[in-house]
């Protein structure tokens, strides 16, 4: 091969490696629920072209990245997939909704808990009630802490 030849090659090579699309890469240790099918391929963080956008969000599974990315959200959400888009616990959402300030889409007992994602929404995005959800929450987590405490100093005692 002449050297002309091995050039024309290379630059062949280099084009066709520029064009070929870029493949999403699959998360580490994602785990798929039980009959979902497929294998779940999302975009994730690390991909999105967001400046100063963190390229791996703290305290986030796989899975609560994967959820994000998605296009659409299910109208009916559980309550793993609630606390994801909200930022509170499954816990913290559980006294919420023994408090009655989060309304469920579902009654009775034993059944999977299922929230609205318009409900949560128009929560969410008015600050007034975000902050009354977190100073509750807080004041719940205190009470328990006091709690411990005073059984601890009984003990001790």
């Amino acid at each position: 091969m002449t050297r002309e030849e091995s050039k024309y090659q290379a630059a062949k090579e280099a084009v066709r490696k520029a064009l070929q699309p870029e493949m999403t890469p699959k998360l580490p240790g994602l785990k798929l629920r039980p009959g979902t099918g497929t294998a779940l391929v999302p975009p994730v963080a690390a991909n999105l072209p967001l400046p100063n956008y963190p390229r791996n969000p703290e305290n986030m599974t796989a899975e609560a990245v994967a959820f994000l990315c998605l296009l659409h959200y299910p109208q009916r959400l559980n309550l793993w997939q609630a606390s994801v888009l909200s930022g509170f616990s499954e816990d913290d959402l559980r006294e919420l909704i023994a408090l009655g300030l989060l309304p469920l889409l579902n009654e009775g007992r034993g059944t999977t808990i299922y929230i609205s994602l318009t409900e949560l929404m128009s929560i969410m995005t008015n600050p007034d009630l975000v902050r009354e959800f977190s100073q509750t929450i807080n004041r719940i987590h205190r009470a328990k802490n006091e709690e411990k405490a005073r059984r601890r100093a009984e003990r001790e005692a």
